[in-house]
């Protein structure tokens, strides 16, 4: 998936409950171990580069912080619809994707397990939410599209998404928001570079 499309789904319906791994910095008390260790650095020196990475690590809280909070509300708004937040966001992602999607793409894309994405499957399908079938290319794959049925349902989830996002950004100034949107932009871009390039985002060490 394009970084910018990534960009846009994260907007409108969050993928997944955990952060990797690479986006939390070490502990304070590991800052201060190793910022210690450093005799070539003055007190001074040694302060401000603590400062300035706790700071930093601001920045990863408030990002899950931010997911979570969207999450929370925007599946609240949801809950009359009658699906657990594992359904609907299941809906979502196939919505993204076109035709027949490989269950094993899918949870790519949710970042989920694959048993646990089985499971959701297998309530969807039984509910009348999804048509699943064999790949043609591998009896052995299974293909996943939506059902008639959730069109209108989808409608409702963007409304309730579109009205949830335009009463928590009322307040904010549109230079604020561009700005933030050209910083996310560039997180998700550099994200996505360290992915393709097998590096998670993490320097080359010596070999």
């Amino acid at each position: 998936m394009r970084a910018g499309r990534r960009l846009l789904i994260v907007l409108y319906f969050p993928f997944r409950q955990t952060t990797p791994s690479a986006l939390y910095p070490m502990k304070r008390e590991q800052l201060e171990r190793r910022t210690a260790a450093s005799p070539s650095k003055s007190p001074h020196q040694r302060s401000a580069g603590l400062q300035t990475l706790t700071a930093f690590e601001q920045l990863d809280l408030l990002l899950n912080d931010t997911w979570r909070a969207w999450r929370g509300k925007l599946d609240n708004r949801l809950k009359p619809l009658g699906l657990s937040e594992g359904k609907w966001r299941t809906l979502v992602h196939l919505s993204k994707g076109g035709d027949y999607v490989s269950q094993s793409e899918l949870a790519a894309r949710m970042a989920i397990e694959q048993p646990t994405l089985a499971g959701l499957l297998q309530r969807l399908e039984i509910d009348g939410w999804i048509k699943r079938k064999s790949a043609s290319y591998d009896r052995r794959c299974k293909t996943v599209r939506l059902a008639g049925k959730t069109t209108g349902f989808l409608d409702r989830i963007s409304k309730t998404a579109r009205e949830l996002r335009h009463a928590l950004i009322a307040d904010i100034p549109l230079r604020d928001l561009q700005t933030c949107m050209r910083v996310l932009s560039a997180f998700v871009r550099k994200a996505a570079l360290a992915a393709s390039n097998g590096r998670n985002g993490a320097k080359a060490g010596p070999k």
